[in-house]
Parts: structure tokens; C-alpha cells; sequence
């Protein structure tokens, strides 16, 4: 069991790096927000595996109160950690939006300025006379 703790603690670090490395990289586009989000998540995962490491030997020696107590620590975590996930998919949502509708402005905007200068200069659609 604690070589499986050790393994998984390992897992959330090795991917928190990861994902650390690639925010220092100039393509990599994530808000301040979904940063303290991604950290924080990392942190409760870590805590979730220690207390689920820690609980199962120090759970035994305490009371009932005391352990069911421990153990609603440990489910709060669980959900806050769950919260936590689907506020970052919110923002991962949000930042796709906004970057859609950049590239979809930066593709529209010059056919109609494109547009509007043959409009101005009077060169380009012309009216068919009417007999």
C-alpha cells in the first residue's frame, strides 16, 4: 500500500511539473486563475493520498467520533478537489471561447476591410442597368 502511495504522490508531482514547465513556454496560454487552480488541486490530491496513507493506521488507535471525523476530512477534501476540477474546466471552456471568437475576428476582419475599401473607392460592384 505504501509503495503504491509513494508511486501515485510521485504521478501528481511528476504531472504538476509538467505542467509547470510548459506555462514557462510561450505558446502555453493559461490564466493566473487556472494556475492557482491546477497548484491547488495538486495539493489537496497530495493531502487526500497522505490522509488515505496516514488514516487506515491512525484511524485504529482513536475513537469512532474521531476516525468518522478524520474520514469527512478526507471526503471534504475528495469534493473540493472534484469542485475544484470542474471550476478549471469552466476556465478551459472560457479561454476557448474567447480565443475562437480572436480567430474567427482576426479571419473576418480584413475581407471586410478588403471589402469596405472597394465599397469606398467604387471600383468593385458594379449595378447592372435596368432596361
Amino acid at each position: 500500500m505504501l509503495t503504491f502511495a509513494v508511486a501515485t504522490a510521485a504521478v501528481i508531482v511528476g504531472l504538476l511539473a509538467f505542467d509547470i514547465t510548459r506555462w514557462c513556454e510561450s505558446g502555453r496560454v493559461l490564466t493566473r486563475k487556472q494556475k492557482i487552480i491546477r497548484v491547488l488541486s495538486a495539493g489537496i490530491a497530495l493531502s487526500i493520498l497522505s490522509f488515505m496513507v496516514l488514516g487506515w493506521r491512525a484511524t485504529e488507535a482513536i475513537r469512532i467520533f474521531a476516525a468518522l471525523g478524520y474520514w469527512m476530512v478526507c471526503l471534504g477534501l475528495a469534493f473540493a478537489l472534484i469542485f475544484l476540477a470542474l471550476f478549471d474546466i469552466r476556465e478551459v471552456g472560457v479561454g476557448y471561447g474567447k480565443e475562437k471568437r480572436r480567430i474567427l475576428r482576426d479571419l473576418i476582419s480584413p475581407m471586410l476591410r478588403r471589402r469596405k475599401s472597394t465599397d469606398d473607392s467604387g471600383n468593385g460592384h458594379r449595378r447592372r442597368s435596368q432596361n
